[in-house]
């Protein structure tokens, strides 16, 4: 049988994304930006986030039943948990929103936590996830820091698959905002933020928040994980590759539903 090419980039673009809007500012202050733009988003959306997020991602949940039974395993930036409940693993979960780390408790023990500096002791996961997270990080050293975080609380032999979005995907540019639609009279929508604007969408009242994301191109995932002391599992990438679309090509990072996502081990 002929491999299939890991990385044929077919793309269905989302909605949300064919309404980028590419960040001409300098961004002086990446924490701050960050706040306005990531946290604070976050944490006023997370009801409605969570319930958008419900079905979890074939490809992560691959990955955790091919780890030993008994692992020790990290969600970094675990958003409302959907990946915490694997029976034969020890699964703990992280979250910089407060209302996400929240909803996620129900399903493992969680806690409201910095990516950037995370509150565990060095060499202590057998694994971890970080799903659709570092792409929030301003700066290319901020991105290589949350990786650099990953390598040091794993302990040798770890194994962390890391999910991005990709910019092939039609877009103008890497860095943008991405808007999050809230309808005022749907309460399964709208949490009632203070100080929200008000706008009027196909005559829908609505509150529309930017994120920001930086997509990545081909290669700046792996490149950036060996940079942060990782080696590239091809290996296991390959393995949960096949897994969902049969015999692959073997590649550094793999292409699946408009991210790029690499499996690194240390």
């Amino acid at each position: 049988m002929k491999d299939r090419p890991a990385n044929n980039l077919k793309t269905k673009v989302a909605p949300a994304i064919k309404k980028a809007k590419p960040i001409e500012q300098q961004i002086d202050d990446p924490q701050n930006f960050e706040d306005q733009y990531v946290h604070k988003v976050y944490e006023s959306i997370s009801d409605h986030f969570s319930s958008t997020r419900q079905v979890p991602w074939p490809l992560i949940q691959i990955f955790l039943r091919n780890l030993p039974p008994g692992s020790f395993v990290l969600d970094d930036g675990c958003g409302n948990g959907k990946y915490l409940k694997h029976a034969h693993l020890n699964i703990f979960g992280l979250d910089y929103s407060h209302n996400l780390a929240t909803i996620a408790s129900a399903s493992a023990p969680t806690l409201t936590g910095d990516a950037l500096s995370l509150p565990f002791k060095s060499s202590v996961f057998d694994g971890i996830i970080s799903v659709a997270v570092i792409h929030h990080f301003v700066s290319e050293q901020r991105r290589l820091q949350s990786l650099q975080e990953m390598f040091r609380v794993t302990a040798p032999g770890a194994r962390v698959l890391v999910s991005v979005w990709a910019f092939e995907q039609n877009l103008s540019a890497q860095d943008n905002f991405i808007p999050w639609s809230q309808q005022i009279d749907n309460s399964a929508h709208f949490c009632g933020q203070k100080e929200a604007e008000i706008t009027e969408v196909n005559r829908q009242k609505c509150v529309i928040q930017n994120r920001f994301y930086h997509f990545f191109v081909k290669g700046e995932l792996s490149a950036l994980g060996k940079q942060a002391g990782f080696q590239v599992d091809t290996e296991m990438g390959r393995k949960i590759y096949g897994e969902i679309y049969g015999e692959a090509a073997e590649e550094e990072e793999y292409f699946d539903h408009d991210n790029w996502y690499c499996v690194f081990k240390k």
